[in-house]
């Protein structure tokens, strides 16, 4: 008789790991982020009239909150940095 040589499969961690998958390769909409208080890094630069890497060192210095989100821009997704102030 054949006896069992795998373990049984755990559905909850599975399905955990695909909404984890799903969760990170989700798009999001730029008004959406503005309506939480973020701003992108090509916004923030072009307000402040600096370059984009001087902006975001400045805002990193004022101790803003930085996260790349995937957002759709031109047609396509693309994984850009928002930065949001801390209150």
């Amino acid at each position: 008789m054949r006896t069992k040589k795998g373990k049984p499969v755990d559905v909850a961690a599975i399905n955990s790991a695909w909404q984890g998958l799903f969760d990170q390769s989700k798009t999001n909409s730029i008004e959406g982020l503005r309506k939480d208080g973020w701003i992108s890094i090509y916004e923030a630069s072009k307000n402040m009239n600096r370059s984009r890497p001087a902006a975001k060192a400045a805002l990193e210095r004022a101790g803003a909150e930085y996260k790349q989100f995937v957002i759709i821009a031109g047609g396509f997704a693309r994984k850009t940095g928002f930065f949001r102030l801390k209150c």
